[in-house]
């Protein structure tokens, strides 16, 4: 009979022992559930900054797409222009060759229309490098703009680096342009 009450002391003071050991445990695993429920909303936290980030990258990119459609028209419009004064003076200088065949008896006549062809021709020049001078400061205007923004984007976390080195790329087309019709 003394050997079972120590048998089943020695068996109860196991069990207390395990108990204890359970009660650590459950302390443990309450307390990684509280750190893990605090990491989910942490990551929740984040996951809302970044899809707030994401969306005003989303609203940047929009603007900046407009802004180089808005170029590309401009540039188009800009050549129109351009082509449709190098057609008119084309046109000037057939219609100048014809009033000279027509007209040779009528020398002074010639000599005045010839003076006002000639300053048409100035005038459309004038309005031609107007117009180029016109386009390349529009396109230096959104070059710097985008300039601003490849640098305001640069200067933000979370930013794709896709959408930078787009930003990027069309900036330096833009910059050749610019170069292009400086030279012109």
């Amino acid at each position: 009979m003394a050997t079972d009450i120590t048998a089943n002391k020695k068996q109860e003071i196991e069990l207390q022992v395990q108990a204890q050991k359970m009660v650590v445990q459950e302390d443990k695993l309450r307390q990684n559930l509280e750190e893990l429920q605090k990491t989910q909303e942490s990551m929740a936290a984040q996951q809302a900054e970044l899809n707030e980030m994401n969306l005003k990258l989303k609203n940047n990119e929009d603007i900046l797409v407009k802004a180089v459609e808005k170029s590309k028209d401009q540039e188009k419009e800009l050549q129109m222009k351009v082509q449709e004064l190098n057609k008119l003076h084309k046109e000037l200088e057939i219609q100048q060759a014809e009033i000279l065949d027509q007209n040779r008896e009528l020398q002074e006549k010639e000599r005045l229309q010839a003076k006002a062809l000639l300053d048409a021709d100035k005038n459309l020049e004038r309005a031609r490098v107007k117009i180029m001078a016109e386009f390349v400061r529009n396109l230096e205007r959104q070059s710097l703009a985008m300039d601003k923004a490849e640098e305001k984007l640069r200067s933000q976390d979370n930013v794709p680096k896709e959408s930078i080195a787009t930003l990027h790329e069309v900036n330096s087309e833009f910059k050749i342009l610019i170069s292009k019709y400086k030279l012109d």
